[in-house]
């Protein structure tokens, strides 16, 4: 019994020995000055360098996406693609009619230095419905984070090209040599994987070639393109010049001084992203349903309209970076997930006050010259599409035009044709798909 007494004696005072080293310990492991110092240095160097990765390194327009730039390829027609085209076997291997494209993933300013942050390619992502995934695990990290694209889907990299497709529904795949369409419907919300079998588009004695990949309606209208290596690891995701790699210079400055220079930094960094850990969606970008009117019969029966072009140009650029955006950052130009929706869409309602068209058209770096709009007159700017007339039906506005690469036209009519208090405006292609829409309210 003695030596149980005597175990239990020991054993208390162990434990108490501990408890106290753990007491001592914790008192001492509390932040020192010196701790917090080293912190806020860390903290305020990152958030510097977020604002050096959001931007390119040269201060300058930037137009073209190199991965969207054909000037080298020998285009086919589409219509001949259409009509002698070989037919490709293909399969839907994901497929989401609900889908919502982020306009803001949180994970991009926590992994910033990945680059997906950076604002031309955020455009250049926006503006487009197809990408393709890249061969390889890490480029294949990079691809579906910066696009925030995080649903669970087994791609085989080896064997298959994997289109990633927004807003499109493909119902065929057709090709000529090295161009393939993917002929379809677009909608408002959705999303595909392709998956094309490589052994269906590349040749036998090629380990890899390029390819020009078109979404098409079966008209034969392009409603997007996408030109890419297949058989080269590297996708391009950084298709736009990366901004090199920042040196934030180590600053002696005390704890006082280091809390002010943090405080300043996040209320400027709000101005380009949010601070919380939260993920925004597209449907925070614009009015309207995801159903698609029957546009065919609302041209046939809708009011015609008399449309005033206030502006036109066949081969207008719409930037993907312009440096009034970095200057101006304080009106709220560059908060990015205003930027990704801006560049979701490409049709817009001009407001008829004076400061707020100003507002728009800086916030879209539109700088051109044109002819002012009528104050009993609604104006729209819209890119890529050059209309060819307009009609109002009920709380419809449907223009018909042709989709294009690039250009943009500014027009606009008389408000007494508008009697509702809100409307869906459409752009349709020729053979009556919606190529742009937004709902707006008056």
């Amino acid at each position: 019994m003695k030596k149980i007494i005597k175990f239990m004696i020991i054993i208390l005072f162990v434990y108490l020995l501990i408890s106290k080293s753990y007491l001592y310990t914790a008192t001492i492991s509390r932040d020192t000055p010196n701790d917090n110092i080293k912190e806020l240095k860390l903290e305020n160097n990152k958030l510097e360098k977020i604002f050096n990765y959001m931007f390119p390194s040269e201060d300058k327009a930037i137009y073209v996406d190199k991965f969207r730039n054909t000037d080298s390829f020998a285009e086919t027609p589409i219509p001949k693609i259409l009509n002698d085209g070989i037919e490709i076997p293909f399969d839907i291997i994901y497929y989401n009619p609900e889908y919502l494209r982020p306009i803001y993933d949180y994970k991009w300013r926590d992994l910033f230095f990945r680059n997906w942050l950076y604002l031309p390619q955020k455009i250049s992502e926006a503006r487009h419905k197809l990408f393709i995934f890249p061969q390889g695990a890490s480029g294949n990290f990079d691809f579906t984070a910066s696009l925030g694209f995080n649903e669970k889907v087994h791609i085989d990299f080896l064997n298959y090209a994997n289109l990633l497709v927004y807003d499109f529904d493909v119902h065929n795949v057709k090709k000529i040599d090295n161009e393939i369409l993917l002929i379809g419907k677009p909608s408002r919300n959705e999303v595909q994987v392709v998956a094309i079998h490589i052994n269906d588009i590349l040749s036998k004695d090629k380990s890899t070639d390029d390819f020009l990949f078109r979404l098409t309606t079966e008209g034969g209208y392009e409603i997007d393109y996408l030109y890419s290596s297949y058989g080269n690891p590297q996708y391009g995701k950084k298709e736009i010049t990366k901004p090199d790699s920042i040196s934030i210079p180590n600053k002696e400055n005390n704890l006082e001084q280091l809390k002010e220079e943090n405080k300043k930094l996040k209320e400027k960094l709000s101005k380009y992203i949010p601070m919380e850990n939260k993920n925004l969606y597209a449907d925070k970008c614009t009015n309207g349903d995801n159903n698609i009117p029957d546009l065919e019969y609302m041209l046939d029966k809708g009011e015609s309209i008399n449309l005033t072009f206030n502006y036109r140009s066949k081969d207008y650029n719409r930037p993907l970076y312009h440096p009034y955006w970095k200057k101006n950052y304080t009106k709220g130009v560059v908060f990015l997930p205003k930027k990704i929706c801006e560049n979701l869409y490409n049709i817009f309602k001009i407001p008829s006050d004076p400061k707020k068209q100003a507002k728009l058209f800086n916030s879209l770096a539109f700088f051109e010259n044109y002819n002012d709009i009528d104050e009993d007159k609604i104006g729209f700017l819209v890119y890529n599409f050059n209309i060819e007339k307009g009609v109002v039906y009920d709380n419809n506005i449907i223009f018909l035009g042709t989709p294009s690469r690039t250009g943009a036209q500014m027009v606009s009519f008389s408000r007494e044709m508008l009697t509702r208090s809100s409307y869906s405006i459409s752009l349709s292609s020729p053979d009556f798909n919606e190529v742009g829409f937004i709902g707006i309210e008056f």
